[in-house]
């Protein structure tokens, strides 16, 4: 499908298998858009169309802007809700000077990639990655450390044939397993010690297995 927009999103092609077809309703291209931006309304505009596409087809969705947004009628929680909702990850192309903050979490946050270029004869290589990330990809399953704080993962593919290394991170926040503090007689403070069973190797600065969790 395709969804023109400028602060006024529109749905210019339902979601269709014929190119032709949607070649020739994208028309005149963006003659008479301009004015203000609204990208998240236009993203759920054809995100609607993607969910509503069989569960089987892959899904995708590119957004391609030289703006930032300033008009839509939701914000930017409600369209990671949605397209998180029905996996729908979006590729961004920043054309000439965007916001590249607003777009590079778009795309982070949905699954997707971000790209830029002021140069249209870059244009089809950028595609061609997208036409190659919804048809190969990994599915690796992570598993926590039991332990409270802030957590970054990250990891390196070198799939057999590729250019270059497929690289991700995650970072995330969890409270730790809950620890019974250890109530002493005769201390007023609201802040009551927490008693900790914590090994080290012998004549080692290095933690036993057993004590990661705390």
């Amino acid at each position: 499908s395709v969804v023109k927009f400028d602060d006024k999103p529109q749905l210019a092609a339902k979601a269709s298998t014929q190119t032709d077809e949607l070649l020739a309703l994208f028309g005149s291209g963006l003659k008479g858009f301009g004015n203000y931006t609204a990208i998240y309304s236009a993203a759920k505009l054809g995100g609607e169309q993607i969910a509503a596409a069989p569960a089987e087809n892959p899904r995708a969705m590119i957004l391609f802007t030289d703006g930032e947004d300033n008009a839509s009628k939701i914000n930017e929680l409600d369209l990671y809700a949605f397209v998180k909702k029905h996996n729908i990850p979006i590729f961004t192309v920043a054309f000439g000077a965007v916001n590249r903050g607003l777009l590079q979490e778009l795309s982070k946050y949905s699954g997707g990639k971000f790209y830029q270029t002021e140069d249209p004869k870059k244009l089809p290589a950028i595609f061609e990655d997208i036409y190659r990330s919804l048809r190969n990809y990994y599915l690796i399953s992570y598993q926590p450390v039991n332990a409270g704080g802030r957590h970054i993962a990250r990891v390196g593919l070198n799939p057999p044939g590729a250019p270059e290394q497929i690289a991700g991170k995650i970072e995330y926040e969890t409270s730790g397993p809950r620890l019974s503090p250890n109530t002493i007689a005769g201390n007023n403070s609201s802040e009551q010690p927490i008693e900790r069973q914590i090994q080290f190797a012998y004549n080692s600065a290095d933690l036993l297995p057993e004590s990661n969790p705390a």
